[in-house]
């Protein structure tokens, strides 16, 4: 009898482990669908932003702050208000680029001095202002005058003399070095106020001066200023 040949296998699963291979991994793009979702993404940011500039280009804007009040300068009258029986001549507003004057003479009442140069004695006192009332000036302008909503003011250059009868003087109305008035100024008295205005629009506005000559054109006083 032939004999048996018993194979035992205790473990047969490292053999089998160890012939087994591992499946490779494979990735696949769908490119048709990343281009579908970037083509989405565009659209979507394109959008977003044409709305943001839609938005802002409707929005108005915020209002401007109004503008502060702009000062205005006591309206002057039309000729200086003097006392009963004293002379004057009252001027009448000019056209653009011209201009008259007013004159007037009264005795004069004492009163304190004013910031104009003085450049003679015989100038006891020079003074501009906006109105000249009862032989004596209302105020007195020490700036620049801005120009009113009707675009006419009217500046008055009222001055005091002293021994000066018999001669006559002239107010000079200079605009940018270039006269404008010439005004004729009689002296009647030992003592004499007189008082000359000048018409200023907009198109004259700027630097201004006026002086007061002799007959002799000797500068007796000169007082300048500006109208904005």
């Amino acid at each position: 009898m032939a004999d048996k040949i018993v194979i035992r296998i205790r473990n047969p699963q490292p053999l089998a482990g160890a012939n087994a291979q591992t499946p490779a991994l494979v990735t696949v793009y769908h490119w048709h669908r990343i281009g579908a979702a970037l083509a989405l993404l565009s659209v979507l940011l394109v959008t977003v932003i044409a709305g943001i500039r839609s938005w802002q280009r409707t929005t108005p804007p915020p209002p401007a702050p109004n503008p502060p009040p702009t000062a205005t300068h006591p309206q002057a009258a039309t000729a200086p208000t003097l006392p009963p029986g004293a002379a004057a001549r009252s001027e009448q507003p000019p056209p653009p680029a011209a201009a008259d004057s007013a004159a007037s003479a009264v005795a004069a009442p004492p009163v304190s001095s004013s910031p104009v140069r003085l450049l003679s004695p015989a100038i006891r006192r020079a003074q501009l202002a906006s109105d000249v009332r009862g032989g004596e000036p209302v105020d007195r302008i020490d700036g620049p005058i801005p120009m009113n909503p009707k675009g006419l003011v009217k500046v008055f250059l009222f001055m005091e003399t002293a021994d000066l009868r018999g001669q006559v003087l002239f107010h000079d109305w200079y605009w940018k070095d270039r006269l404008m008035a010439h005004t004729r100024v009689p002296v009647t008295r030992d003592s004499q106020i007189s008082a000359t205005s000048k018409f200023i629009d907009r198109i004259m506005t700027g630097p201004w001066r006026v002086r007061v000559v002799d007959g002799r054109k000797r500068v007796l006083a000169e007082a300048e200023f500006e109208v904005r």
